[in-house]
């Protein structure tokens, strides 16, 4: 004798089931996860470029950076030595004054220690 798999206690049950899957694949990949306490992180760009700034926002397709910087690497014409100088971004001719990165072209993304280099930089403290 078969049982009737259309009563209705089987579909409440088959309806849990379905959301009980649906709210652990919804946390699995919701990036809404703190990267660190720190304040600020390096965002590497598939194309490798690096931004420096603070987190506002990651959705499951933005990443939203405020208070963004970016290195611009030179050369000393006198003494042919490289140099690497932080720039924040806001002084370009169109003023941005946030960053809204495409979670598709990140490669990763990892907090900034204060007592870098570059987090002292950030903070001011050099």
């Amino acid at each position: 004798m078969m049982k009737n798999l259309s009563s209705p206690l089987s579909l409440l049950l088959q309806l849990a089931i379905l959301v009980l899957l649906g709210i652990i694949a919804w946390n699995r990949i919701d990036p809404g996860t703190p990267l660190d306490d720190e304040p600020y992180v390096a965002v590497l760009l598939t194309g490798g470029t690096a931004y420096y700034g603070k987190v506002e926002r990651a959705t499951r397709d933005y990443l939203i950076l405020n208070d963004t910087y970016y290195i611009r690497r030179g050369q000393n014409n006198e003494t042919g030595e490289t140099t690497n100088v932080l720039i924040k971004r806001g002084q370009e001719l169109h003023g941005p004054t946030g960053m809204i990165i495409p979670i598709v072209n990140i490669q990763f993304v990892e907090p900034v220690a204060p007592d870098s280099q570059i987090g002292k930089k950030l903070r001011g403290d050099e």
